[in-house]
C-alpha cells in the first residue's frame, strides 16, 4: 500500500516528458485548427492525468483492506473510509512540495468516493487487477468532467493541461463540442465501473455461495460415510455373536 503511495507520488515527475510533448500537440492543435485532433489530445490529458494519480487510490484501498477489513463492524469500516480520504489529499500536498502543480479538485474527490464505493460494496478483498481496472474506469470518467469548460467554474480540470485544453477548444470556438465529448465520455466510463464493481460483488458472493454448497455436499458426505461405517461395524458385531453362539 505505501509502496503504491510513493509510486503516485513520483509519477508526475517520472511523466514530466509526458507533460511536455502533450503541451506540443495542444499548440499544434491551435496551429492546424483541427477539432478532431482536439478530441485525441484531450484523451489523452485524460488518460495521462488518471495514470499519474491512480497508484494513489489504489494504494488507499490496499490501506483501507489491511486495516480495517471489508467484513468488520460498521464503526470500523467507517473509520477505515478515513484512510482515502485522508491519505490522498495528504499525497497531493507532498506531490506540490516536491515540485509538481496536482490539482485536488472535484473529479479527484469524485474518485476517492469511488475508492470508498468500491470498499462498502465488497465483503470481500479483491484482486489487485479487478481493483486497478475499476478504479482506472472511475478515475477516467471522472477526469474527463475536468475537460469540460463549462465546469471549470465549479472547481473541474484546474490543472495545467486541462487548462490548455480547454482554452484551446474557446480558441477554435469548439468548446460545447469538449462538453459534450466529456460528459458522455464520464457517464460511459463510471457507468463500466460501476458495473465492473457489482460484478466483483457477484463473482465473490458466487464463490461464497459455492463453497458453502461444496462444504455442505461435504459434510453430508461424510455423515453418510459415517452411517455406512456404523452400520457395517454393527452387521459385523451382529455376524460375530450369531457365530458364537451355539
Amino acid at each position: 500500500g505505501f509502496g503504491l503511495l510513493a509510486l503516485g507520488i513520483v509519477a508526475g515527475h517520472l511523466l514530466r516528458s509526458v507533460d511536455l510533448r502533450l503541451v506540443s500537440a495542444t499548440r499544434s492543435v491551435i496551429a492546424g485548427g483541427d477539432s478532431g485532433r482536439l478530441l485525441v489530445v484531450a484523451t489523452q490529458v485524460t488518460a495521462l492525468n488518471t495514470l499519474r494519480v491512480l497508484p494513489l487510490y489504489l494504494g488507499a484501498f490496499v490501506l483501507m483492506e489491511e486495516y480495517v477489513p471489508a467484513g468488520g463492524r460498521w464503526t470500523r469500516r467507517v473509520l477505515g473510509y478515513l484512510v482515502p480520504a485522508l491519505l490522498v489529499p495528504l499525497s497531493y500536498q507532498v506531490i506540490r512540495l516536491i515540485g509538481t502543480p496536482y490539482d485536488f479538485g472535484v473529479p479527484a474527490m469524485l474518485s476517492v468516493a469511488g475508492v470508498i464505493l468500491v470498499h462498502a460494496l465488497s465483503p470481500y478483498p479483491q484482486g489487485l487487477f479487478f481493483r486497478a481496472f475499476t478504479f482506472g474506469m472511475f478515475s477516467f470518467g471522472w477526469q474527463w468532467l475536468g475537460m469540460a469548460p463549462r465546469l471549470t467554474g465549479y472547481g473541474f480540470g484546474m490543472g495545467d493541461l486541462s487548462v490548455d485544453v480547454k482554452n484551446t477548444a474557446a480558441f477554435l470556438g469548439q468548446e460545447a463540442l469538449l462538453n459534450q465529448w466529456s460528459v458522455v465520455s464520464c457517464g460511459l466510463f463510471v457507468g463500466i465501473a460501476l458495473v465492473m464493481a457489482k460484478f466483483m460483488v457477484d463473482y465473490r458472493n458466487h464463490l461464497d455461495l459455492v463453497r458453502r454448497h461444496q462444504a455442505k455436499e461435504l459434510e453430508l458426505r461424510q455423515a453418510a460415510a459415517r452411517n455406512l461405517e456404523a452400520r457395517s461395524r454393527a452387521e459385523m458385531q451382529r455376524l460375530v455373536h450369531d457365530l458364537k453362539t451355539p
